[in-house]
């Protein structure tokens, strides 16, 4: 790993405090030796850490000389990370330590995403533990589990082991912005039975590929395309053409994630027709998304000959690592033909996707520049006997979540599939009277000399989840710089960091 220097203790605690958090896998559903390391922490510095059922982890820390009988403070991020990587990695952020390098004063991860979000809070955190000169008012450190996979772990949280109510949510990507109330949502999982058939035709492999992808709140404004949806849109139009069996079609890997990427294989009696058809498509969906996505790109040709390396590609489409439920029994390459789906089923399918809403669905009145109600095809996977999309609703209101679920819901019932609702969490709403937004602009104006903007954001925070269950909660959401998370691409700027931290402990001082 490239070393920077580093000219204090403070940035020496900081970076190793983030660099040791990044050497252990920390992906949603998998934090236990995350949480491991942060108890030890905790004891190393003279603290008692606790462990819920739910894997959340709270730490209580007395507040230091005269100061032990100010309100609490509760620190909250989450110990779980989107562990994603790009096409060609051999590292699998899931089960791997990251491989940190440094692009001057930025910090990222060789192949993966980097985990900033929100492994800059469990950092700050941690470093504060072993601050014994800093002044602060009793500390309750609250570090949740599986935020990524719709705040399951704040979800489940007891809130009556919690005494504070002031809170300082350290999971925001961008310095000198003061988020202060943020959307709700909720995941849908459709499920739709197929049945496959043997067909004896030739089979073809079409993927779409360089897309910018990015966060499915902070970024479904940004007029990205959803590669999966691109490419399910794509191969419809083959349909209308010629006939056309699928066999799978995947992309996505995160739910709260656009897709990068997404690849299909497919069965078609006129392969030549098939290919002109998709090619033609594709051109002119790459140039309409030239602005926003200048990478795009896209491939269709004969699949490969032999079982093996068809198979293989089929079980991992995105190239993730990981093979698809059942895919590689789909039977591409197989001798005496391959298992599709029938010409109905995969018209069903494909037009399901094609025609369900997707991206933003509407702005907010109040502030127009913020969106308000949109969804996400985060993961779309094919298996022997069923085919799976996962959808990411978000909206500023629970009768704009409602409908938005409601409307997909139905689609995919008239298909015949399968619906589950789960993850569901609550929007934050903005609250005029605080005690913590005036003293924190004091404090940041002090500091820079001007003010730090306050937004709502489309994003999903536990926030939202704390302010409905903590009755006269108040809270704000900070951070450092963080650019691209959720991707291979996402990098922390760590002098932005180092200035956090101190902000932070600023705003303790004087609480």
């Amino acid at each position: 790993m490239q070393e920077k220097n580093r000219n204090t203790d403070r940035e020496e605690r900081l970076y190793r405090r983030f660099a040791e958090y990044a050497a252990i896998p920390h992906p949603s559903g998998n934090t236990a030796a995350a949480s491991e390391y942060c108890l030890e922490a905790a004891a190393s510095a003279g603290y008692r850490g606790e462990r819920d059922a739910a894997g959340n982890l709270l730490i209580r820390v007395p507040g230091t000389q005269g100061r032990s009988d100010r309100p609490t403070v509760i620190l909250q991020g989450h110990l779980d990370m989107v562990a994603v990587r790009e096409e060609g990695s051999e590292r699998d952020p899931a089960q791997d330590p990251l491989d940190l390098f440094w692009e001057g004063d930025r910090i990222g991860a060789r192949g993966t995403s980097l985990g900033g979000d929100d492994g800059v809070a469990v950092a700050m955190c941690l470093a504060l533990l072993e601050e014994k000169e800093a002044p602060h008012p009793p500390l309750e450190i609250l570090l949740t589990a599986d935020e990524e996979i719709g705040l399951l772990g704040a979800s489940a949280l007891d809130m009556s082991r919690l005494q504070g109510r002031l809170l300082l949510n350290l999971d925001s990507e961008e310095e000198g912005v003061f988020i202060v109330g943020c959307a709700g949502g909720v995941r849908l999982d459709i499920s739709m039975p197929v049945c496959r058939t043997r067909e004896e035709m030739p089979c073809l492999h079409a993927t779409l590929y360089g897309g910018r992808g990015g966060h499915s709140g902070n970024d479904i404004h940004r007029g990205r395309l959803n590669a999966a949806v691109g490419l399910s849109g794509l191969l419809r139009s083959v349909s209308r053409a010629v006939p056309l069996f699928l066999c799978c079609l995947d992309g996505g890997e995160k739910d709260n994630a656009i897709p990068d990427r997404a690849s299909a294989y497919f069965l078609t009696p006129d392969p030549e027709k098939a290919i002109r058809v998709f090619r033609e498509a594709a051109e002119a969906l790459c140039a309409s998304y030239r602005e926003a996505d200048p990478s795009l790109s896209f491939a269709i040709g004969p699949a490969s000959g032999g079982r093996d390396a068809g198979a293989e590609r089929c079980a991992d489409p995105a190239g993730t690592g990981r093979a698809t439920e059942d895919c590689a029994s789909d039977g591409v390459g197989i001798s005496g033909g391959r298992l599709a789906l029938t010409a109905e089923e995969s018209r069903r399918w494909l037009d399901f996707l094609s025609d369900a809403p997707c991206g933003v669905q509407a702005m907010r009145e109040d502030f127009p520049d913020i969106v308000h109600t949109s969804l996400n095809l985060g993961i779309l996977r094919s298996g022997s006997e069923r085919m799976h999309a996962v959808y990411a609703i978000r909206s500023a209101s629970e009768a704009g979540k409602a409908e938005l679920a409601d409307t997909l819901s139905a689609a995919a019932r008239a298909i015949g599939a399968e619906v589950h609702r789960r993850g569901e969490y609550p929007a934050w709403e903005y609250r005029p009277d605080s005690r913590l937004r005036p003293l924190m602009q004091r404090i940041w104006r002090a500091q820079t000399g001007r003010p730090a903007r306050e937004e709502i954001i489309h994003a999903g925070l536990e926030c939202g989840i704390f302010a409905a269950r903590l009755p006269g909660l108040d809270c704000v959401s900070l951070g450092p710089a963080l650019y691209d998370i959720h991707t291979a691409r996402e990098r922390l700027s760590f002098s932005s960091l180092v200035r956090t931290y101190d902000y932070l402990l600023a705003i303790l001082a004087e609480l």
